[in-house]
């Protein structure tokens, strides 16, 4: 063998010696992803979209999960931070977050999460009804041998609600309203588009200046802002309130302010006969409601 041969010998075996071992990907699919895959299935059962599985919340959840393992046993199920609070810090933005945590022993991790999880009805039904859309699931082990299982469950953030999705809360709450007053044998509010605009001005400089009160910065109250947009009134009054319900926040607008005395007095004063809604959403999903009610 020549010496050029040899070099080139040595030079391939060395390569091969040099290059790191590639470990072989398991063609079977992890605890995690059975679950995930279970789990997504039921919400397509039941008609809701399936569950987008995502790195960021996988790395969360084993970062969970290997924090609670090192908990001493009787702490491990309990817990003083919120879900949402727990993936603010990880920087994770989103709209409803929901944290489940299993502890499981000598049983096998799959079928002894499901049936964990599904032996706690409500869990398991926000879980798989719930307007989620994504997920992440991790697992370690405590020195005693338990096993921790974590699933993290988000909704995200609206990319923003369309200017119709808007105006169909608006109607939304104008409607129930309105039932409100009829089941009490008051006559329905008039929508007046102008009051209107005042009031989605107001609900967007609530979500543009950070704040929830009747007087903005300027200390200008419902009715400076009425009688600046050129409305002629006899008597005027404002309900506002803010919630970020994922599934039904014009529901829960509603009820807030039924659930509140002088909300409620709003609604129920058969003096006024006009009214106008104006919503605006901050990019972290709270809903800003005004309503204004006006004696014309």
């Amino acid at each position: 063998m020549s010496f050029s041969r040899k070099l080139l010998r040595l030079i391939v075996l060395a390569a091969a010696v040099c290059l790191p071992a590639v470990a072989a990907r398991s063609p079977y699919p992890s605890p995690e992803d059975q679950i995930h895959r279970r789990i997504s299935a039921a919400r397509v059962q039941a008609g809701y979209s399936a569950l987008e599985r995502r790195d960021e919340l996988d790395a969360l959840a084993r970062n969970r999960a290997a924090e609670i393992a090192a908990r001493p046993a009787d702490k491990r199920l309990s817990e003083s931070m919120a879900p949402g609070m727990i993936l603010q810090k990880a920087g994770i933005r989103y709209r409803r977050a929901l944290e489940r945590r299993i502890l499981l022993r000598n049983i096998d991790q799959v079928s002894g999460v499901m049936e964990k999880w599904k032996a706690q009805a409500t869990a398991w039904r926000t879980a798989t009804t719930a307007e989620l859309d994504a997920a992440g699931y991790g697992t370690a082990q405590a020195d005693d041998g338990w096993i921790v299982f974590v699933a993290i469950l988000v909704r995200d953030l609206a990319v923003r609600d369309s200017p119709e999705e808007i105006r169909a809360m608006e109607q939304a709450v104008l409607e129930r309203i309105n039932a409100i007053r009829t089941e009490r044998g008051l006559a329905g509010l008039k929508p007046v588009k102008n009051l209107a605009m005042v009031a989605r001005t107001h609900s967007r400089n609530m979500v543009d200046r950070d704040f929830l009160s009747h007087s903005d910065p300027l200390g200008t109250r419902p009715a400076g802002r009425v009688k600046a947009s050129g409305i002629d009134f006899q008597g005027v009054a404002e309900n506002i309130t803010m919630n970020n319900h994922p599934d039904a926040p014009a529901v829960q607008a509603v009820q807030d302010w039924m659930d509140s005395p002088g909300h409620r007095r709003n609604i129920l004063n058969g003096d006024f006969r006009a009214t106008g809604i104006g919503l605006a959403v901050s990019d972290d999903g709270r809903y800003f409601f005004t309503q204004l009610f006006l004696v014309p």
